[in-house]
C-alpha cells in the first residue's frame, strides 16, 4: 500500500510533539485561535521607500506588529551576502560557504539586532522569512523555550515557531527555489535553499497551525506557489488523520474557545 503521507512518520511526530509544547508555553500569552494566518495580499506589507534599508524597516515593522511583538526593542542591521562571480559569459564561482539570510544576537542587556542580507530587499517573500525566522528566535529565548545549543535542532524548532507566529505561507514559498536558464551557447540551472525545515515539512506544519487555529486553509491556496498546491492539500490530509491531538490542543486554547463562540 502506498505512503500517502507528505513527510514521514517520525517527522510528523516531532512536529506535533513540538507544536504542543509552543502551544502549552505561548498559548497563554499568544493563543492559536485569536491569531490570524499571515498571507501576502497586495498592500499588507505598505510600498517601497527611497532607499532599500527603509524599505527593509517598514516590512520588518510591519512583520513584528502582525507577530505580536511591536513593543519589543530591537535593531535592524544589514549586510551584503556573498554572491556567486561570474567568471565568463556562462560560468559562475558559487561561495565556498553558504550564508545565513539573517541572523539575531543578542547578550548582556544589549538591545538585541537582527541583521539581513540587503540584497533580500528585492525578493520581499524571502525578507518576510527571514525577518518571522529572527523574531522567532527572540520570541523563544524572550520566554525561556529551551532550544538546546544554537545547532540544527534549535534551529528547526525556530522555524517551526515563526509558524507558530503565523508565517508558515512564506517560510514554504521561500525554503526552496529552483531556476534554469539558456542562451546560444548552452544551458544551465540554479537552487536556493533558505531556512531549516523541509518545504513539506513546512508544509504539515502550516497545515496544523490552520487547523488548531481555526484559519480557513482555502485563504492560503492564491498565495502559495502553485507547484505547492498539490503538497497542501496532502499536509492537510495528513494532519486531519490525528484529530484526537487536534481537538486536545484547541480545547486548550482560550482564543479557539472565543472564535468557536463568535461563530
Amino acid at each position: 500500500m502506498f505512503d500517502r503521507r507528505l513527510v514521514d512518520k517520525d517527522i510528523e511526530d516531532w512536529i506535533f510533539e513540538q507544536w504542543d509544547m509552543l502551544h502549552q508555553r505561548l498559548g497563554p500569552e499568544k493563543p492559536l485561535g485569536s491569531s490570524a494566518m499571515v498571507l501576502p495580499r497586495p498592500g499588507e506589507f505598505g510600498s517601497a521607500a527611497p532607499s532599500p534599508a527603509e524599505t527593509a524597516q517598514r516590512i520588518f515593522d510591519r512583520v513584528q506588529q502582525l507577530a505580536g511583538l511591536e513593543n519589543w526593542p530591537v535593531k535592524l542591521e544589514s549586510f551584503e551576502a556573498l554572491k556567486p562571480e561570474q567568471v565568463s559569459e556562462y560560468v559562475f564561482l558559487a561561495p565556498e560557504r553558504q550564508q545565513s539570510a539573517g541572523l539575531f544576537i543578542t547578550g548582556d542587556g544589549n538591545e538585541p539586532i537582527i541583521r539581513y542580507d540587503l540584497d533580500a530587499v528585492n525578493r520581499p517573500m524571502d525578507l518576510i522569512a527571514t525577518f518571522a525566522h529572527e523574531l522567532a528566535h527572540y520570541l523563544l529565548i524572550a520566554t525561556q523555550i529551551d532550544t538546546g545549543d544554537m545547532g540544527e535542532e534549535a534551529e528547526l524548532l525556530t522555524d517551526l515557531a515563526a509558524v507558530y507566529m503565523g508565517f508558515g505561507v512564506f517560510l514554504a514559498n521561500s525554503a526552496f527555489e529552483f531556476g534554469g536558464h539558456q542562451g546560444f551557447y548552452g544551458s544551465g540551472w540554479s537552487s536556493k535553499r533558505q531556512g531549516y525545515l523541509s518545504e513539506n515539512s513546512l508544509l504539515v506544519a502550516t497545515a496544523l497551525f490552520a487547523r488548531t487555529s481555526g484559519n480557513d486553509p482555502e485563504e492560503a491556496t492564491p498565495f502559495l506557489k502553485n507547484r505547492l498546491h498539490k503538497s497542501w492539500k496532502k499536509a492537510l490530509k495528513q494532519v486531519d488523520r490525528r484529530q484526537d491531538a487536534i481537538e486536545l490542543m484547541r480545547k486548550a486554547d482560550n482564543g479557539f474557545s472565543e472564535k468557536l463562540a463568535q461563530a
